[in-house]
């Protein structure tokens, strides 16, 4: 198994397949051929959107709902998808992206407007690609662990940095 980069998309075959391709591809926005990891990001972004009009408190509640079923996802998924991409942690696999952006968002001020969304989507994706702080080594976790728990972090992250810089600006 390789683990420079993705060898080949496989297309699915059955509806058992294709659900789980989908669910481990954010509804396939991780088949992009250019930046899979932050079209997943985008696809979080998207489902995010709608939800901002919720009492902030709800929408903390449903933000730590959606990351903790996208990380089950991700240990469920993860041997499996190592195994059909072909790779450990494939490129394409983007459901630890939405778990990892739902962690950067939770409690994230609604009176932040769109600006305090944006700013944690910039946020994380760069705590992710990044991998500072000793984050690179989570990857080593066996499979699913290995593939959502780096991104985990990366939402801390980019949670603290977006919360950190409100302050500073006196948001």
């Amino acid at each position: 198994m390789s683990t420079a980069g993705e060898r080949r998309r496989p297309r699915p075959h059955g509806l058992w397949e294709w659900s789980r391709a989908a669910a481990a591809t954010a509804c396939f926005f991780g088949y992009s051929p250019y930046f899979p990891g932050t079209c997943g990001t985008l696809a979080a972004f998207l489902l995010y959107l709608p939800a901002r009009g919720l009492e902030a408190r709800a929408l903390a509640l449903l933000c730590g709902a959606v990351a903790l079923l996208a990380t089950a996802g991700c240990i469920a998924l993860g041997r499996w998808a190592e195994g059909f991409f072909g790779v450990k942690d494939p490129p394409s696999f983007v459901l630890d992206e939405v778990a990892g952006f739902f962690v950067a968002v939770a409690g994230i001020e609604p009176r932040w407007g769109l600006g305090g969304a944006v700013a944690a989507f910039v946020a994380f994706r760069f705590f992710d690609m990044a991998k500072p702080l000793g984050i690179a080594r989570l990857q080593r976790l066996p499979a699913g662990w290995g593939i959502a728990v780096d991104d985990l972090a990366a939402g801390v992250c980019a949670n603290v940095a977006v919360r950190l810089a409100a302050w500073a600006w006196g948001a």
